[in-house]
């Protein structure tokens, strides 16, 4: 409980001498020593806080210093943290904020934040938090070597997260290359027909990487399924025989 003041000293100054209130007495002392007890023995001993000294700056990590509010990004504003290049952070446990892109994943813009975990001096995770994308990113540094930054699958990357099958027959046509500019996966299925009685062969290529493939004669039909990344470009190509009829192209995006 709070210290509560029994005699008021300070108005005694003002009384003239020979006034008995004037005086002040071993009592009225004694109530106040016993008030101000009281009062510590309500709230406890002060603890070793009380006689640490409290962080230098807002990365000080020295064994027994007090924190202060916003320290290491705790309590306070990020960008009293900030750094233009994420790979300046010190290796030190914190929340930072970034006021530059060095280092930093095609897109990101800054104002960027990093929570970052170190360990023994010569590990640490970084993870970003990309407004400018939308997206999550984790990284690591082992021994001064950093690995890539990698997205974080969330529902709003994952493939098939919002997103719809959609019939674009109408707009795709083989041996033509196109490009996913969706920003996330797609997936693509394929249907052909085959209309001559050599065998025709159909063959799917994403970033001029072979996937897949399918091949027949008249009357025969045949699809294809692959997994486009953004960014990536894909196209459905004959390679054999000119016998093949595109019937059905459908891309979940």
């Amino acid at each position: 409980m709070p210290y509560t003041k029994t005699t008021d000293f300070a108005i005694k100054d003002t009384y003239l001498s020979g006034n008995p209130a004037k005086v002040v007495k071993g009592a009225e002392i004694d109530a106040e020593f016993n008030n101000i007890e009281t009062s510590f023995n309500s709230i406890g001993p002060f603890g070793t806080a009380a006689a640490a000294n409290v962080t230098t700056t807002a990365t000080d990590a020295t064994p027994g210093r007090v924190l202060k509010v916003g320290d290491f990004g705790l309590g306070g504003n990020g960008a009293n943290l900030a750094y233009s290049d994420a790979n300046a952070i010190p290796m030190v446990s914190g929340i930072y904020g970034m006021s530059g892109t060095t280092n930093l994943p095609a897109g990101t813009l800054a104002g960027a934040m990093i929570f970052q975990q170190t360990f023994n001096g010569d590990v640490r995770y970084q993870h970003l938090s990309s407004y400018s994308l939308g997206k999550y990113f984790v990284r690591h540094e082992v021994n001064a070597v950093w690995g890539a930054w990698v997205e974080v699958a969330t529902s709003a990357n994952s493939l098939g997260q919002g997103q719809t099958w959609q019939n674009v027959t109408g707009s795709k046509v083989h041996n033509t290359t196109y490009t996913n500019s969706t920003g996330r996966p797609i997936e693509v299925v394929v249907s052909v027909q085959f209309t001559q009685a050599v065998q025709a062969v159909a063959v799917a290529l994403v970033g001029g990487v072979f996937i897949t493939t399918v091949g027949g004669i008249t009357g025969g039909w045949s699809s294809m399924s692959f997994v486009v990344p953004a960014g990536a470009t894909y196209s459905v190509g004959i390679s054999s025989g000119t016998g093949v009829n595109l019937t059905q192209w459908a891309e979940l995006r």
